[in-house]
This record gives C-alpha cells, sequence and structure tokens, in this order.
C-alpha cells in the first residue's frame, strides 16, 4: 500500500497531537486551527497589508508633424550655377538681345567648343562653381551647420542656402 502525501495542515495536525499528547483527533482539530498559520517563516516586514500597484495609463509620445512645405530657393547651388562662365555669357547675350547666345554659348557648359572639339578647360571652368556651391548648400545648409533649419524657425520664406 502507497502512502499518501499529508497536505501542509494535515501535518500541523499531527505534530499539534505529537506534542500534546492525550488528545484525540477530534479534540486537537479546534485548537490546531489557533496555531495554525499557513507560511511556517515568521512574517517579515510591515504587518499591514500591501498597497495595490496604481494603474497608470500612459499615452505614445506623438512626432512632431512638420508644416506643409513651401516653396525655398536654395541660394548656394543657384549662385554656382550662376556664376558658371557659359551660363553668364548666355544671360547677358540674351539682355543684349543676341536669340542665338543659348546656341552658341551653352555647349560650352559641358566642354565643347564652337566646332564640336572638347576642351578640359571649359568643362572645369563651368563645372567647378556649381560643384562649389552645391557643396556649400550641403554642408553649410545641411547636418552641421543647419542654417536652413534655422532659416525655417526664423520663418523667413523662400531662403535657404
Amino acid at each position: 500500500m502507497v502512502k499518501r502525501k499529508l497536505s501542509a495542515w494535515q501535518k500541523h495536525v499531527k505534530s499539534y497531537m505529537k506534542t500534546h499528547k492525550g488528545l484525540s483527533f477530534k479534540e486537537a482539530l479546534p485548537k490546531a486551527k489557533l496555531t495554525y498559520h499557513h507560511s511556517k517563516s515568521p512574517s517579515k516586514g510591515n504587518p499591514r497589508p500591501k498597497k495595490k500597484a496604481r494603474k497608470v495609463k500612459r499615452k505614445m509620445a506623438r512626432k512632431k508633424r512638420r508644416r506643409s512645405r513651401s516653396m525655398t530657393i536654395p541660394l548656394a547651388p543657384v549662385v554656382g550655377l550662376l556664376s558658371a562662365p557659359a551660363i553668364n555669357k548666355t544671360i547677358t547675350g540674351l539682355i543684349a538681345g543676341d536669340v542665338n547666345a543659348p546656341m552658341v554659348n551653352l555647349p560650352n557648359l559641358v566642354g565643347l567648343w564652337r566646332d564640336g572639339s572638347f576642351h578640359m578647360d571649359y568643362l572645369m571652368a563651368n563645372i567647378t562653381p556649381m560643384i562649389i556651391g552645391l557643396l556649400v548648400h550641403k554642408f553649410v545648409g545641411g547636418s552641421p551647420l543647419n542654417l536652413n533649419r534655422t532659416l525655417a524657425r526664423a520663418r523667413i520664406p523662400f531662403l535657404r542656402i
């Protein structure tokens, strides 16, 4: 026959009967109830009941929404484009009334001369100011200095670097 495992309450009643000899089970039961505690170790800390943790509803942080973008003119690339010699000659020729100025001067922008031969000097003279303007736009108006963001916060319309 297999012995059954006794519960904590049954063990307590048996130990109470051993320490108080001569008591029957029926007599020991009500007295054992008075001395029975659910945990064997003495309670530690504050005997008062613990407070329930307050539940706080937390809201997710909202993303900042940018205002609707308006049209802006980036100054550095525009100045770099206008300072290229081929564009400069084309604009002055159009202002003077020469209708053929774009056909004559704009091929110089990519390094072509009037007869169709390629010259690296013309290419570098026209592309270098544009590259400098784009680099200024990238590094001054962008990440390191953020002048464009400063201009936007100051609510200056149209102009960006």
